[in-house]
């Protein structure tokens, strides 16, 4: 699911995303990666939209402690999704 998210074009992996935000609702880590995906695809607006649902099923989910939590050794992997969800307006703290 990563390599896809990072390597294909980002309107191929939402309707994945949004599929496993449908059957998991409330799982952060659907929610926060397609929240990235729809933000590198120029929806920002749906994007701020998923981060809220995602504010309101985990409300400690902060991009700090996401920074040390995602399963990338490349740290250009990991800026492309708090870089992300830090636009579409995911607290730091």
């Amino acid at each position: 699911m990563r390599q896809r998210l990072r390597r294909s074009p980002q309107t191929a992996a939402i309707p994945i995303l949004q599929q496993m935000v449908s059957e998991m609702p409330g799982h952060s880590n659907a929610l926060g990666y397609c929240a990235a995906a729809l933000v590198h695809a120029g929806r920002m607006d749906d994007a701020k939209a998923m981060v809220a649902e995602l504010a309101a099923a985990n409300p400690h989910y902060r991009l700090g402690a996401l920074r040390t939590r995602l399963p990338f050794k490349n740290p250009e992997d990991v800026d492309y999704i708090v870089d992300a969800l830090q636009a579409a307006g995911l607290p730091e703290t």
